[in-house]
This record gives structure tokens, sequence and C-alpha cells, in this order.
């Protein structure tokens, strides 16, 4: 990571809480090298690649097959503001690629044990992320914003 790299940047990841450190830890263990470097990029990769940011069209296709063979109702929330109206279809498909697709979970099979180790994992690393982060950029502005 950059921060190990830079010797100003290093020193200032050693002035961290502890709870800051063992967040950072956590995410480098994510990198490369790392021990969950293979279980990130698995889950977190292949989310950012196949739904968030770039959505694959032949997954949401292949969704789409599997749920037009099944008898899935897709409803459309709406609401009197338009932050409170909800299409389901798209989260219904979103769900199937991501159980489906990037679980790996079989058709048929009850996806909620797998459902929640991942989501424990990803969550245990987006709040070491916020931890993490925050108190280090605090520590930066503290340290310049009145220079």
């Amino acid at each position: 990571m950059e921060i190990r790299k830079d010797a100003t940047m290093n020193d200032r990841l050693k002035k961290c809480s502890a709870e800051a450190k063992r967040a950072f830890a956590k995410l480098e263990d994510c990198l490369p090298d790392g021990p969950n470097h293979e279980k990130y990029e698995k889950l977190v990769g292949k989310m950012r690649n196949k739904m968030a940011f770039h959505y694959d069209s032949t997954q949401v296709t292949k969704a789409l097959q599997r749920l037009a063979e099944g008898n899935s109702v897709a409803k459309i929330t709406l609401g009197m503001d338009i932050f409170l109206g909800r299409f389901n279809l798209a989260d219904t498909v979103m769900n199937t690629i991501f159980t489906r697709e990037i679980m790996g979970v079989p058709a048929g099979d009850n996806p909620s044990k797998e459902f929640d180790r991942v989501r424990a994992f990803i969550n245990d690393l987006s709040v070491s992320y916020l931890r993490f982060a925050n108190e280090f950029s605090v520590n930066y502005l503290r340290e310049y914003a009145s220079t």
C-alpha cells in the first residue's frame, strides 16, 4: 500500500489510534499479497465489475431468464415523494446476480447462511475503511489546515 512506502504517510499512520491501525491492517489483508486478497477479489471485485459500476449485460440476461422461469413477482412501489418509489424488479435482478453468480449459490439452495457470512466480511471491511480513513484524514487536516 502506498502509505507504507511513503515515510511521511507511514509516520502519520504510526500516530493513529490502535483501532485505526487495526482497521488499516484489515484493509491491507485484502491487497495482492494479503491473506484475504483472493476472497476480496472473488466477492468485492466481482460485485464491482458485474453489478455496481459495470453492469454485465450477460449476467442481467441470465438473472432475468432465471426469474422468468420461476414464479417471481416484481412490484413497483409508488409514494407521494420520488424517493419513496421503488422498482423492485431491479432489486430482485441484482440480488439474483449476487447470490447465484457472485456467491455461487446453486439454484434451489437457500443463500441466507452464505449471504450472512459474505455480508459480515464486506461490512467489516467497510467499517474498517471508514474508521481508518476518518481518523487518518482528520489527523492530516488538523496538521495542515492551520498552515
